[in-house]
């Protein structure tokens, strides 16, 4: 799944090269993807709280019922676990991170819980609302 900004660089992209092909398109169409553009980057870099890469933590506990795709995660997707920020993006005014827990697991049928190896670790999207500093943990870890 991209982000707004993946979407926005590929519009950019398609516009360079329908505008070699096809001259007719307005002239200023390309100041306006790059305001556009330029505008998004801005609102990351000086107003999200978090980058890529840093280390977070759940500030509490998302309500995951039976029905939810996340069920099979509810024991470790909990207020206080540890996450790595994978992504990014902006959605119903507010900011939304892809976060990597690093106690992701599962639970066999004899209830033994497995964590996943790093490689196979999924991202499960939080907004703002749910992220917080990861207070007392080394970000270079």
């Amino acid at each position: 799944m991209g982000t707004t900004l993946d979407y926005v660089l590929q519009l950019k992209e398609v516009y360079q090269k329908v505008a070699d092909l096809e001259k007719s398109l307005p002239n200023n169409l390309g100041y306006i993807l790059n305001s556009v553009l330029g505008s998004y980057e801005n609102l990351f870099n000086r107003f999200c709280p978090f980058k890529v890469g840093e280390r977070v933590v759940l500030t509490k506990t998302p309500e995951i019922d039976k029905e939810s795709g996340w069920y099979r995660g509810k024991h470790f997707l909990v207020e206080g676990a540890i996450a790595t920020i994978k992504n990014r993006d902006y959605y119903q005014n507010k900011f939304v991170f892809y976060l990597e827990f690093e106690n992701e697991s599962w639970i066999d049928s004899n209830g033994e819980i497995h964590l996943y190896d790093p490689e196979r670790r999924h991202h499960f999207a939080f907004s703002e609302d749910f992220v917080g500093n990861c207070l007392n943990v080394n970000n270079d870890i």
